[in-house]
Protein backbone atom coordinates (compact mmCIF):
# COMPACT_ATOMS: atom_id res chain seq x y z
CA UNK A 1 0.00 0.00 0.00
CA UNK A 2 2.81 2.21 0.94
CA UNK A 3 4.30 1.66 -2.51
CA UNK A 4 1.39 2.26 -4.20
CA UNK A 5 1.15 -1.14 -5.49
CA UNK A 6 -2.12 -2.94 -6.86
CA UNK A 7 -2.76 -6.78 -6.52
CA UNK A 8 -5.49 -9.07 -8.41
CA UNK A 9 -6.55 -11.68 -6.42
CA UNK A 10 -7.19 -15.10 -8.27
CA UNK A 11 -9.40 -17.74 -6.29
CA UNK A 12 -11.10 -20.59 -7.43
CA UNK A 13 -14.88 -20.47 -5.48
CA UNK A 14 -16.74 -17.10 -5.31
CA UNK A 15 -17.63 -15.46 -2.82
CA UNK A 16 -21.26 -15.31 -3.67
CA UNK A 17 -24.76 -16.09 -3.28
CA UNK A 18 -26.18 -18.77 -5.49
CA UNK A 19 -29.63 -19.75 -6.47
CA UNK A 20 -30.47 -23.50 -5.53
CA UNK A 21 -33.88 -23.12 -6.86
CA UNK A 22 -36.39 -20.54 -7.85
CA UNK A 23 -37.34 -19.89 -4.25
CA UNK A 24 -33.73 -20.83 -2.68
CA UNK A 25 -30.68 -19.11 -2.27
CA UNK A 26 -27.44 -19.87 -0.51
CA UNK A 27 -23.68 -18.73 -0.96
CA UNK A 28 -21.16 -20.55 -2.06
CA UNK A 29 -18.92 -20.08 1.51
CA UNK A 30 -19.87 -20.20 5.27
CA UNK A 31 -20.72 -16.83 6.39
CA UNK A 32 -17.84 -17.32 9.36
CA UNK A 33 -15.34 -17.59 6.23
CA UNK A 34 -16.78 -15.16 4.08
CA UNK A 35 -17.44 -12.09 6.12
CA UNK A 36 -13.71 -12.15 7.57
CA UNK A 37 -12.50 -12.28 4.10
CA UNK A 38 -14.84 -9.45 2.53
CA UNK A 39 -13.79 -7.40 5.73
CA UNK A 40 -10.00 -7.39 4.57
CA UNK A 41 -10.85 -7.07 0.38
CA UNK A 42 -12.86 -3.93 1.73
CA UNK A 43 -9.97 -2.93 3.69
CA UNK A 44 -7.68 -3.01 0.66
CA UNK A 45 -10.16 -1.75 -1.97
CA UNK A 46 -7.66 0.80 -2.90
CA UNK A 47 -4.79 -2.30 -3.17
CA UNK A 48 -6.98 -4.87 -4.74
CA UNK A 49 -7.62 -4.15 -8.63
CA UNK A 50 -9.53 -6.82 -9.18
CA UNK A 51 -10.67 -10.12 -8.39
CA UNK A 52 -11.01 -13.05 -10.45
CA UNK A 53 -12.84 -16.69 -10.18
CA UNK A 54 -14.09 -19.41 -11.75
CA UNK A 55 -16.01 -22.49 -10.10
CA UNK A 56 -19.63 -21.89 -11.79
CA UNK A 57 -18.11 -22.28 -15.90
CA UNK A 58 -20.51 -19.24 -16.55
CA UNK A 59 -19.81 -15.59 -17.54
CA UNK A 60 -20.77 -13.63 -14.06
CA UNK A 61 -19.31 -11.23 -11.86
CA UNK A 62 -20.14 -10.51 -7.82
CA UNK A 63 -19.91 -7.47 -5.83
CA UNK A 64 -20.22 -6.57 -2.03
CA UNK A 65 -20.88 -3.09 -1.14
CA UNK A 66 -20.34 -1.21 2.05
CA UNK A 67 -20.41 2.31 3.04
CA UNK A 68 -18.39 3.85 0.31
CA UNK A 69 -16.28 0.92 -0.45
CA UNK A 70 -17.01 -1.68 -3.54
CA UNK A 71 -15.46 -4.74 -4.09
CA UNK A 72 -16.04 -7.42 -6.34
CA UNK A 73 -15.11 -9.29 -9.32
CA UNK A 74 -15.12 -11.03 -12.77
CA UNK A 75 -16.26 -15.01 -13.08
CA UNK A 76 -14.99 -16.78 -15.97
CA UNK A 77 -16.79 -18.98 -17.90
CA UNK A 78 -15.17 -22.56 -18.38
CA UNK A 79 -12.94 -24.14 -20.52
CA UNK A 80 -15.27 -27.33 -19.40
CA UNK A 81 -18.35 -27.05 -21.19
CA UNK A 82 -21.14 -28.05 -18.65
CA UNK A 83 -24.10 -25.74 -19.58
CA UNK A 84 -22.58 -23.51 -21.86
CA UNK A 85 -19.72 -23.48 -24.73
CA UNK A 86 -16.71 -23.62 -24.19
CA UNK A 87 -15.02 -19.75 -23.08
CA UNK A 88 -12.68 -17.91 -21.77
CA UNK A 89 -12.15 -14.30 -21.79
CA UNK A 90 -8.91 -12.12 -22.81
CA UNK A 91 -8.73 -8.92 -20.30
CA UNK A 92 -7.57 -5.38 -21.12
CA UNK A 93 -6.12 -3.82 -18.15
CA UNK A 94 -4.67 0.01 -17.78
CA UNK A 95 -1.05 -0.22 -17.48
CA UNK A 96 -0.82 2.42 -14.77
CA UNK A 97 -3.76 1.62 -12.25
CA UNK A 98 -4.18 -2.10 -13.16
CA UNK A 99 -8.04 -1.42 -13.57
CA UNK A 100 -9.63 -4.61 -15.88
CA UNK A 101 -10.86 -1.64 -18.11
CA UNK A 102 -12.28 -4.12 -20.69
CA UNK A 103 -12.36 -7.88 -21.70
CA UNK A 104 -13.41 -10.01 -24.44
CA UNK A 105 -15.45 -12.97 -24.32
CA UNK A 106 -14.33 -15.98 -26.61
CA UNK A 107 -15.66 -19.72 -27.21
CA UNK A 108 -16.13 -22.39 -29.19
CA UNK A 109 -19.50 -23.70 -31.07
CA UNK A 110 -18.82 -27.37 -29.43
CA UNK A 111 -21.40 -28.71 -31.84
CA UNK A 112 -20.43 -26.83 -35.22
CA UNK A 113 -16.53 -28.34 -34.06
CA UNK A 114 -18.42 -31.78 -33.66
CA UNK A 115 -19.80 -31.93 -36.75
CA UNK A 116 -16.92 -30.38 -39.21
CA UNK A 117 -14.52 -31.73 -37.46
CA UNK A 118 -12.70 -28.84 -36.73
CA UNK A 119 -13.26 -25.71 -33.97
CA UNK A 120 -13.37 -22.26 -34.65
CA UNK A 121 -12.96 -19.75 -31.91
CA UNK A 122 -15.58 -17.00 -32.01
CA UNK A 123 -15.39 -13.72 -30.10
CA UNK A 124 -19.03 -14.01 -28.37
CA UNK A 125 -18.93 -10.17 -27.18
CA UNK A 126 -16.76 -7.44 -25.70
CA UNK A 127 -17.67 -5.53 -22.44
CA UNK A 128 -17.39 -2.73 -23.44
CA UNK A 129 -19.84 -2.89 -26.18
CA UNK A 130 -22.17 -5.13 -24.71
CA UNK A 131 -22.98 -2.74 -21.76
CA UNK A 132 -21.60 0.24 -22.25
CA UNK A 133 -19.74 1.10 -19.65
CA UNK A 134 -16.06 2.33 -19.49
CA UNK A 135 -14.54 -0.23 -17.19
CA UNK A 136 -14.96 -3.95 -15.04
CA UNK A 137 -13.39 -2.36 -12.12
CA UNK A 138 -15.91 -3.47 -9.16
CA UNK A 139 -17.74 0.06 -8.58
CA UNK A 140 -18.64 -0.56 -12.98
CA UNK A 141 -19.71 -4.26 -11.85
CA UNK A 142 -21.97 -2.76 -9.90
CA UNK A 143 -24.04 -0.45 -11.92
CA UNK A 144 -24.33 -3.03 -14.62
CA UNK A 145 -25.82 -5.09 -12.09
CA UNK A 146 -28.52 -2.30 -11.48
CA UNK A 147 -28.72 -2.05 -15.05
CA UNK A 148 -29.58 -5.60 -15.67
CA UNK A 149 -32.17 -5.30 -13.07
CA UNK A 150 -33.98 -2.14 -14.55
CA UNK A 151 -33.22 -2.27 -18.04
CA UNK A 152 -34.72 -6.21 -19.74
CA UNK A 153 -32.38 -5.31 -22.95
CA UNK A 154 -29.41 -5.35 -19.80
CA UNK A 155 -30.84 -8.36 -18.90
CA UNK A 156 -31.38 -10.54 -21.92
CA UNK A 157 -27.96 -9.25 -22.92
CA UNK A 158 -26.63 -10.70 -19.73
CA UNK A 159 -28.51 -13.94 -19.73
CA UNK A 160 -27.57 -14.21 -23.04
CA UNK A 161 -23.37 -13.90 -22.18
CA UNK A 162 -24.29 -16.13 -19.14
CA UNK A 163 -23.96 -19.09 -20.77
CA UNK A 164 -21.80 -18.31 -24.02
CA UNK A 165 -24.80 -17.57 -25.88
CA UNK A 166 -25.33 -21.48 -26.11
CA UNK A 167 -29.06 -22.05 -26.22
CA UNK A 168 -28.99 -25.54 -24.69
CA UNK A 169 -29.62 -24.24 -21.28
CA UNK A 170 -33.26 -23.27 -22.30
CA UNK A 171 -33.16 -26.69 -24.42
CA UNK A 172 -32.25 -28.56 -21.19
CA UNK A 173 -34.73 -27.15 -19.22
CA UNK A 174 -37.66 -27.75 -21.76
CA UNK A 175 -36.42 -31.43 -22.37
CA UNK A 176 -36.49 -32.12 -18.78
CA UNK A 177 -39.62 -32.28 -18.82
CA UNK A 178 -40.15 -35.75 -20.64
CA UNK A 179 -40.40 -38.82 -17.96
CA UNK A 180 -37.50 -40.69 -19.11
CA UNK A 181 -33.85 -40.47 -19.54
CA UNK A 182 -33.88 -41.75 -23.25
CA UNK A 183 -36.62 -38.95 -24.20
CA UNK A 184 -34.13 -36.34 -23.03
CA UNK A 185 -31.26 -37.76 -24.50
CA UNK A 186 -33.07 -37.83 -27.45
CA UNK A 187 -34.46 -34.06 -27.05
CA UNK A 188 -31.26 -33.19 -26.04
CA UNK A 189 -29.55 -33.88 -29.39
CA UNK A 190 -32.19 -33.08 -31.28
CA UNK A 191 -31.37 -29.60 -31.74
Amino acid sequence: RSDGARVYLAGHIPPKAIVTSPSQASQFWWSKHQEPFLDILHEFSDVIASSLWGHTHTDEFWTDTRDSSVVGGLITPSITALQSQPSYRVVDMDADSFDVVDYTHRSVNLKAANRANKYNVQTVYRYSTAYGLPDATPASLNTLRQKILTNSTAGDTFLHNWNAGYADSLNAIACSTVSSQSEYWACRYSF
